[in-house]
């Protein structure tokens, strides 16, 4: 099973000719330090106060991921509570890094493969493609089915559509004709009151910070 974080990359990535595409997004990194602070609050080893500080919790669940682990860490040995944004943009400027990661992990799940290539004969680069597409498929597939199924959403895929919508990666799994029901069944969706309030106000929070994040790295481009 794919954790949030992995499972936005993972339907970021857009299909080549021959290769697999990492978008060059001001967006993505800071929507993937967005959704590992969701992973960290969901999973109970993190709390959001005032819609503003992030506070880790006594006695929190053992992470076993070593990206959330070390994000956790970082926020255990701050030497006071800072807010969301500041975590995000702390994740979202290592961006690079963080893609890295997360196609090591790919590899190793056997989804990519890596192959070594030369441009014009001479200069090596790497390029990843897929290796086995069910993972991806099937994912899109699931977020089809509650989306224009009416099939009952977990949170993970709640909070998976909603980061896609915030970034306008819906494309990735709907069609143009599909896309505006889509958009607004997605927005119903989140605001379904089982859910909880206090999870989507959380959310709302690190969205917001997340997308401030994105827009200021895009300025500064």
């Amino acid at each position: 099973m794919f954790t949030l974080t992995e499972e936005l990359f993972l339907l970021s990535l857009r299909d080549g000719k021959n290769s697999v595409i990492v978008p060059h997004s001001a967006t993505l990194p800071y929507a993937l330090a967005g959704a590992m602070l969701v992973e960290l609050t969901l999973r109970g080893n993190i709390r959001v106060e005032n819609k503003k500080w992030v506070i880790p919790v006594d006695n929190e669940p053992v992470v076993d991921d070593e990206r959330l682990k070390e994000l956790l860490a970082s926020i255990r040995s701050s030497q006071k509570p800072r807010k969301i944004a500041y975590w995000i943009n702390q994740v979202g400027a290592k961006g690079s890094d963080l893609e890295r990661k997360l196609l090591t992990v790919l590899l190793e799940r056997g989804v990519l493969k890596e192959e070594k290539k030369k441009f014009l004969w001479v200069i090596p680069f790497t390029e990843y493609s897929q290796q086995d597409a069910s993972a991806k498929y099937l994912r899109k597939q699931q977020l089809r089915d509650i989306v224009l199924g009416g099939k009952e959403a977990d949170i993970q895929s709640v909070v998976l559509l909603s980061l896609m919508k915030s970034i306008d990666l819906l494309s990735q799994i709907f069609t143009p004709d599909e896309m505006k029901a889509a958009s607004s069944r997605i927005d119903a969706i989140v605001k379904d009151e089982t859910i909880g309030i206090a999870v989507i106000e959380t959310l709302d929070t690190i969205f917001a910070a997340a997308l401030a994040a994105s827009m200021s790295a895009t300025f500064l481009v």
